[in-house]
């Protein structure tokens, strides 16, 4: 097994075209993956839509990041393709785990960051993460007037309204991953949509 074999210690489920909640054995996948690798740090990267409805499975994970770019539901749906803004605050209450929010930055919500970010802060959320998505060459005018207090794997930390918010670049990110997809496919790629296999199942 490749992740005992790398001695890897943060596992992560995630998905490209889909949401890992949306699996009917998730929680039985975690139960597999804490026994066959003891002492890993499970995360969960969701839209959220099904956090409520399954809360006693997300918090068997030890984290979860929330795909969140607006609470405005003319721009989620433009951007996400439903008018369902899932409820952070329900999520937030009922989490048992520490949450970041993760927020996708084009042209219909660049105009909204700072609002968005304020609204976080006052639900208690303390880490977000503001994403450029890879092979997007536009500048976003966004915590232009901040200086970073960190760098984290090539991409500068801030401190605004309380929260850490990184600003994600994935052209220059410097983290490195191994994949396992659905269809049995593994990669090597931190991008997942160019991952090069090296096994199928």
């Amino acid at each position: 097994m490749e992740v005992t074999q790398r001695d890897i210690r943060e596992i992560v489920f995630t998905g490209t075209t889909s949401d890992p909640q949306l699996y009917r054995y998730e929680a039985r996948l975690i139960e597999t993956v804490r026994r066959e690798v003891p002492g890993a740090r499970l995360s969960i990267h969701t839209n959220g839509a099904l956090a409520l409805k399954k809360i006693e499975t997300f918090n068997m994970y030890d984290r979860a990041c929330i795909s969140l770019p607006t609470f405005n539901v003319d721009t989620y749906a433009r951007m996400m393709g439903s008018r369902q803004v899932p409820n952070l605050e329900k999520i937030a209450a009922a989490s048992k785990i520490p949450l970041k929010v993760s927020c996708v930055v084009n042209e219909h919500n660049a105009h909204e960051v700072d609002a968005f970010l304020l609204a976080l802060s006052a639900l208690g959320i303390r880490r977000v993460v503001l994403r450029q998505l890879f092979g997007d060459r536009r500048r976003w005018k966004i915590l232009a007037e901040c200086s970073p207090l960190r760098h984290y794997r090539g991409n500068p930390v801030f401190g605004v309204y309380g929260m850490e918010v990184t600003w994600w670049n994935f052209d220059t990110a410097t983290s490195r991953s191994i994949n396992l997809f659905a269809d049995g496919t593994i990669g090597f790629e931190y991008l997942l949509t160019e991952t090069v296999s090296l096994s199928r199942s």
